[in-house]
């Protein structure tokens, strides 16, 4: 892909003011990563299931503390 191919791309992408938040115990997701991703607790999968039906964009974040057993 050339450079200015990549500026147009990025040009088109319009991120939302807010978004949805995931966090994520014993994982790090690294941009561009392609990685499975499983989730357990009730509200983080109705949380996908609406990523999934909207925009398709979420922010996932490392937690501090695995034992934690609800964040936010």
């Amino acid at each position: 892909m050339s450079e200015s191919q990549g500026q147009q791309d990025e040009d088109k992408l319009s991120i939302p003011d807010v978004l949805p938040v995931l966090p994520l115990k014993d994982v790090v997701i690294y941009p561009f990563a392609v990685q499975p991703l499983g989730v357990g607790q009730e509200r983080s999968i109705r949380l996908i299931d609406d990523v999934m039906r909207g925009d398709r964009l979420v922010v996932l974040v490392a937690q501090k503390s695995a034992e934690m057993e609800q964040a936010g």
